[in-house]
């Protein structure tokens, strides 16, 4: 008996359906590594040095990647809070990688935009800075945002 065209047809989209299947099953296992890795990154600020609220704030953010793939920190963003109040922050773009068991050092200037306030606060001043910072793996996966804890820096 010889197959025919409808035949054929269906054996040529069953092999569609296995090889989309197949390519969704490295995908997905491509996903759930890079997010593994996102998870592991360590984030904390290594400087936080305030002299007055008419200079900047002087931040270093630092990233280490106890993980075995590379990532390209693409952005940070970090706010400037005193108390509850949001007074300012900053932010840097060092299309930079760490390199795995790695680590990247990030200066990020804050700028204060609210000096009256700074200058009414009473001391010792509770710092808080927040934020996030933009990763990426993989050129095939988009850049994912990792929020930074906020962290307070008693002055």
């Amino acid at each position: 008996m010889r197959p025919t065209g409808r035949d054929l047809a269906l054996v040529l989209l069953a092999l569609l359906a296995i090889l989309a299947g197949a390519n969704m099953l490295v995908a997905s296992s491509r996903f759930v590594a890079a997010y593994e890795t996102y998870d592991r990154l360590e984030l904390s600020l290594s400087r936080f040095h305030y002299t007055s609220p008419d200079a900047p704030i002087e931040a270093e953010f630092v990233i280490a990647n106890p993980n075995g793939q590379r990532a390209t920190v693409l952005a940070v963003e970090l706010r400037l809070q005193l108390g509850v109040h949001d007074i300012g922050g900053g932010e840097a773009r060092p299309a930079e990688v760490v390199e795995r068991g790695g680590s990247l050092t990030i200066p990020v200037e804050l700028a204060i935009n609210d000096k009256s306030y700074v200058r009414r606060a009473s001391e010792p001043l509770d710092w808080r800075v927040s934020g996030r910072v933009q990763v990426q793996l993989d050129p095939a996966i988009d850049p994912v945002w990792i929020p930074f804890v906020v962290r307070y820096l008693p002055q």
